[in-house]
């Protein structure tokens, strides 16, 4: 779920590193149900399509990003039960913009928000970010670039962290894929398994290991 006030750079963010079908915006619903992403009259009816599009891809265990205000602590918890039952995490990404940087995007939007509805919500936002950062998510993070891995991978950790507490450590292993696309190297085709060998066997260190 992303979270700020208006002008916090959400939607940009969100359509920079997720896919349009990943993305569900309460603007572009207002879009569908009324006359515009800034028909205000059409809230009520977007909040609810919301609502139904978002129960509906978690419980079928889809990346969902809730591109939306986030003020309300009602629909955060929602979501976050809708995930707890769908056996998927649930994500807060806070995005906490420098106010004076939120009024400048806004006065550059074909269509703004009203300077008082900004301010107001610049006024509430220290205690929404206090509140947000303070409630279970699985993660709470600031924006910034982000990979979407294979379902599978996203919830391993899940499964395996009951296990975690009684499994002995063991050692940390990595598979690692080389591609490669060009085998005119010096040395010819007679130096060629060496060569790979010497390019293959890398000593791992941990993070602040002397060798590393």
């Amino acid at each position: 779920m992303l979270i700020g006030p208006v002008g916090a750079g959400k939607s940009t963010w969100a359509a920079q590193h997720f896919r349009p079908d990943q993305i569900v915006s309460s603007d572009a619903l207002r879009a569908v149900v009324g006359e515009g992403e800034h028909d205000l009259r059409a809230s009520a009816d977007a909040f609810a399509l919301l609502e139904q599009i978002v129960t509906r891809r978690v419980r079928r265990r889809l990346t969902t990003v809730v591109d939306s205000l986030g003020f309300d602590a009602a629909p955060r918890a929602t979501w976050r039960r809708l995930a707890a039952e769908a056996g998927v995490p649930c994500l807060a990404v806070v995005f906490d913009t420098a106010p004076a940087e939120c009024r400048r995007r806004n006065s550059t939007r074909p269509v703004a928000v009203p300077a008082d509805v900004v301010a107001g919500q610049l006024q509430r936002w220290p205690s929404i970010r206090d509140e947000v950062t303070a409630e279970p998510w699985d993660e709470v993070l600031t924006p910034e670039p982000v990979v979407v891995v294979p379902a599978a991978l996203a919830t391993r950790r899940r499964s395996t962290a009951a296990t975690t507490a009684s499994t002995p450590p063991g050692p940390s292993t990595v598979k690692v894929g080389l591609h490669l696309s060009n085998f005119d190297w010096s040395g010819g085709r007679e130096q060629l398994a060496e060569r790979l060998r010497a390019g293959a066997v890398v000593p791992f260190c941990a993070p602040g290991d002397s060798r590393g």
